[in-house]
């Protein structure tokens, strides 16, 4: 829960920190970067400047104090739920649209059917190195965001239920590719 409402204030605005807790690590439960946007007063492209610099922060703070791993983890462990799935194949715009329960797995972004399915099923995935870049979509009202991969020339399509919901994965997904292109540098 703490973690959710962690998110929620990375979405649109900065809250007061949570009390400081004694751990046996205080860096593994920093908070992270708190990126500033507003859907209703911000383009699209600034809200992706923004959430890509935020997320490059990130990452980079990680990477510092040797945390990249453990930086990705927390976000791909808070981020998961609906959204609206086109495929890059769909050849009509209203065509092949579904919704799908999406989470990360090991360094891929996952999806099935529901929530319920057995976690034995196939879950289809796209591996986080294969995602060139994540970008917010106009009109922003519409909660679409874009995954280019790298080797396929038509973006997955992905719609959100809510601006919050649309900040929070392309802020994930911005991270945890961020996170591993740190690590690979290295």
């Amino acid at each position: 829960a703490a973690r959710a409402e962690e998110r929620a204030a990375v979405t649109f605005a900065e809250e007061a920190p949570p009390a400081a807790q004694p751990t046996a690590e205080p860096e593994a439960d920093a908070p992270l970067p708190t990126p500033t946007v507003n859907p209703s007063t911000m383009s699209a492209d600034e809200m992706n400047a923004e959430l890509q610099r935020v997320a490059r922060a990130a990452a980079r703070t990680a990477a510092e104090r040797q945390r990249s791993r453990d930086l990705q983890r927390r976000v791909m462990d808070d981020t998961k739920g609906y959204l609206v799935k086109k495929s890059p194949n769909a050849r009509l715009q209203f065509a092949a649209a579904h919704k799908r329960y999406f989470y990360f797995g090991r360094d891929a972004l996952c999806w099935r059917k529901t929530e319920e399915e057995h976690e034995d099923t196939m879950a289809k995935q796209l591996f986080v190195r294969d995602i060139e870049d994540v970008r917010i979509s106009e009109p922003v009202a519409r909660h679409e965001f874009l995954l280019k991969l790298r080797a396929v020339d038509k973006p997955y399509r992905l719609r959100a239920s809510s601006a919050e919901e649309l900040v929070s994965w392309v802020y994930a997904l911005k991270v945890v590719i961020a996170s591993q292109a740190e690590a690979n540098r290295r």
